[in-house]
């Protein structure tokens, strides 16, 4: 499992870095072994002094050609050095089979390097139009020096199905970094989510704590030389909230805050009613339960915070009604101001709290009068 690991993890460096220059020599050089052919030719003794030299010299211009060729191809660079590996690699190929052609059959083994460099170098149609090609002018020379059929068969089987091979081994490198730029996009996505939820979460918690606070402390404020009891209350209910709001926060940071629908209905209204707006709440005997209930929560925070921050309103009307799966909400008062605006931070997290499961959000002024929210979602 550990091996598995770690051939893992070095498929992944290699896709997105490319191969380091110790891995690119050990992946060029593990097809040297097929140099024995040609090299048992030349140190059987049946060649002349001169032969050998040319043998020699052409062997390692054939290496260094091959070695430059892959080491360009498996570079972390290759598709900027492109020209220059197609160019190596046409050179490769001159080199191989004017060695073929002129030392004869026992270098016939050589052609397998073209297929590996092939499929390393080149973009699949026109590795695949090369390795074709290969083939085609490996049969013809083949024949020409006196291969066998089977020896001619052989070598050009190999060298197309290692061309396709190394073609499938780079596709998987493509994919790999693929695979790893969608991780890190959903990875970026998800955080700028996450941000977007605890940005809208903590506007609408303490949008609305933060309202009852200010509007208590002006109560205290009013009564603290007429009446000291009703102050009292009122700071009591400051203290209170600030309490609550720093449950509410903790809660938020957490990750667990859901809230209730008949707990923010029973906050709205003592909210309405401290602000002098009379609240007039109708609601089923059976509130929504689930999603359902702490969307329409949400919902109920903000309608009864814009009413009391914006609307200079006698009155607020809350309507809640389910049916034919769905469950409404409507905060609608008689104010003379607009209570909110379909693109502020509150309206529109709630426009997108709605969206995510499929239901609407809609806030306007009223051509009576005042401002109307409503909002539906599925049961």
């Amino acid at each position: 499992m550990t091996s598995t690991i770690k051939a893992v993890a070095a498929l992944d460096d290699a896709a997105e870095h490319g191969l380091s220059g110790p891995r690119r020599l050990v992946w060029s050089g593990v097809w040297l072994a097929f140099l024995g052919y040609p090299i048992g030719d030349i140190v059987s003794r049946h060649h002349s002094t001169a032969w050998e030299a040319a043998a020699w010299a052409s062997l390692a211009v054939f290496v260094a050609v091959y070695l430059r060729t892959m080491w360009l191809a498996l570079g972390p660079e290759v598709r900027s050095a492109r020209p220059a590996v197609t160019g190596w690699l046409a050179a490769l190929i001159v080199v191989t089979f004017t060695m073929v052609a002129g030392f004869g059959a026992p270098w016939g083994g050589v052609i397998i390097y073209l297929g590996v460099a092939t499929g390393a170098s080149l973009t699949n149609r026109a590795a695949l139009a090369t390795l074709g090609g290969i083939a085609a002018v490996s049969i013809g020379i083949g024949v020409a020096v006196g291969v066998s059929a089977s020896d001619l068969a052989f070598v050009t089987f190999l060298t197309t199905a290692l061309g396709v091979t190394m073609l499938g081994v780079r596709r998987m490198f493509q994919l790999i970094v693929e695979l790893r730029d969608a991780r890190d996009e959903v990875a970026r996505l998800t955080a700028a989510e996450q941000r977007l939820r605890f940005a809208r979460d903590l506007h609408d918690v303490l949008g609305h704590n933060l309202s009852a606070i200010a509007l208590k402390s002006q109560v205290a404020r009013r009564t603290l030389h007429t009446d000291l009891g009703a102050a009292a209350a009122a700071l009591e209910d400051v203290e209170a909230v600030a309490h609550r709001s720093l449950d509410d926060v903790r809660a938020l940071v957490s990750g667990y805050r859901h809230p209730s629908l008949a707990e923010e209905l029973a906050v709205a209204e003592e909210l309405l009613v401290a602000a002098g707006v009379q609240p007039l709440i109708e609601r089923p005997e059976q509130l929504p339960g689930g999603r359902s209930d702490e969307l329409l929560a949400w919902a109920v925070r903000e309608g009864a915070t814009n009413v009391v921050r914006h609307s200079r309103a006698a009155h607020c009307r809350i309507t809640i009604t389910a049916g034919d799966g769905q469950a409404r909400l409507e905060v609608a008062d008689d104010g003379t101001a607009a209570n909110g605006d379909a693109v502020g931070s509150g309206l529109r997290g709630l426009r997108e709290r709605m969206a995510e499961v499929g239901g609407e959000m809609d806030a306007r002024p009223l051509d009576s009068g005042g401002f109307r929210l409503s909002v539906r979602v599925p049961l």
